[in-house]
């Protein structure tokens, strides 16, 4: 692609001789944000701050991304299958997620005392899961259509059944119908997945397509399933689909800190 690494004396070399225009790419953009809550007329000081976004991990060389992913999930999940345990305080992000990591560390420009990340995915199951139509059900699926990835999930309690990753680009609503049934029916593998062109899956038990008292779809991409005949039910976490990956973090740090129930209106 014509890229060249450098190190910091070329780049310092490039950036004096005015030949190269330096861009800085970040996750998280701490004087952007800032801009943004002064202008709504709040003090940048926090109690907490907490980001969300996928994270590969640093794959060794000879290891797919994707595969590294699964392993670093797989062995957590197997450990705790809640997925709102999988939030990490900027202190003790696991070496692996580079991504989470770097977040945490420019999120501390933001004045916030306590720092905390979480993959998307993790998030996106924790939050779909608080929506009214969860509660008091033992069996759940969880379907977020997001922008760029689809998670389409299957929860006994608060624990993680299984879980399928899909580009939302390749996936289509007769395929998550089949995921959905081969996932809770435990007919499903990450292999079987990566070969098809999806993004992994993790399957820690069986609980049976005829278990699932709800089918809960949230995400900014969820028309997708407009059409299906599968009988879903539209979620909106604390009454906004849009913020299904928010109200999941809250929820992880929540559980974290070991704090009081949260509610809405």
């Amino acid at each position: 692609m014509g890229l060249v690494p450098a190190d910091d004396r070329r780049l310092a070399q490039a950036a004096a001789a005015g030949t190269h225009t330096a861009v800085e790419l970040q996750d998280v953009q701490p004087g952007r944000i800032a801009q943004i809550i002064e202008g709504l007329g709040v003090t940048l000081d926090f109690e907490m701050a907490a980001f969300c976004a996928q994270d590969h991990g640093m794959a060794p060389k000879g290891v797919s991304h994707l595969d590294f992913r699964h392993n670093l999930f797989q062995q957590m999940l197997d450990d705790n299958p809640v997925p709102a345990s999988l939030v990490f305080a900027a202190d003790a992000v696991p070496a692996s997620f580079n991504r989470l990591a770097t977040m945490a560390r420019d999120a501390r420009q933001l004045n916030a005392r306590e720092v905390y990340v979480m993959d998307s995915g993790m998030a996106a199951m924790t939050g779909a899961a608080r929506d009214v139509q969860a509660r008091g059900r033992k069996t759940v699926a969880i379907l977020d259509v997001a922008t760029s990835h689809t998670v389409v999930a299957v929860l006994q309690g608060e624990e993680v059944a299984g879980m399928v990753e899909y580009h939302t680009r390749d996936i289509t609503v007769d395929r998550i119908e089949s995921l959905i049934r081969d996932l809770a029916d435990g007919r499903i593998s990450h292999g079987q997945i990566l070969a098809e062109g999806g993004h992994g899956a993790y399957l820690r038990k069986t609980v049976g397509f005829d278990s699932i008292e709800a089918i809960i779809v949230t995400g900014p991409r969820r028309s997708l399933m407009a059409e299906t005949r599968l009988p879903i039910q539209w979620g909106a976490p604390w009454g906004d689909n849009m913020m299904t990956g928010t109200v999941g973090l809250l929820e992880a740090v929540r559980r974290k800190k070991g704090l009081g129930p949260l509610s809405y209106i």
